[in-house]
């Protein structure tokens, strides 16, 4: 995805993480690294470099739920994995209509 500008939060669905079957969303999401970054990491530990994001998963809670390398998509855990398991199930039959988004001015698009 190239973007005009870098964003400091990225919003999504959980469906549009999955990237393999598993057991838990651990699986799900490829997520390998179990470190708890409290704080958006400087680098990312996969890749090294420094484009962390915050990743916000419509219908779990409100504000980051984990960190998201922008470069590489790896993704790491912010809160301890039965607290984010708990909220991940929340998000996870939900679903949105792209066609009832608002479509941002152009200065607006990241």
């Amino acid at each position: 995805m190239i973007r005009e500008k870098r964003v400091t939060t990225e919003m999504m669905i959980y469906s549009d993480l999955v990237i393999q079957s598993g057991n838990s969303f651990l699986e799900e999401l490829g997520i390998e690294d179990l470190h708890i970054y409290k704080t958006k990491p400087k680098c990312c530990p996969s890749c090294k470099k420094t484009h962390i994001i915050g990743l916000e998963i419509l219908g779990t809670r409100e504000g980051t739920i984990m960190w998201i390398c922008d470069d590489c998509d790896a993704l790491f855990l912010k809160y301890d994995i039965e607290r984010t398991e708990e909220w991940i199930s929340r998000g996870k039959n939900f679903w949105t209509t792209p066609q009832d988004w608002l479509i941002p001015q152009r200065g607006e698009l990241n």
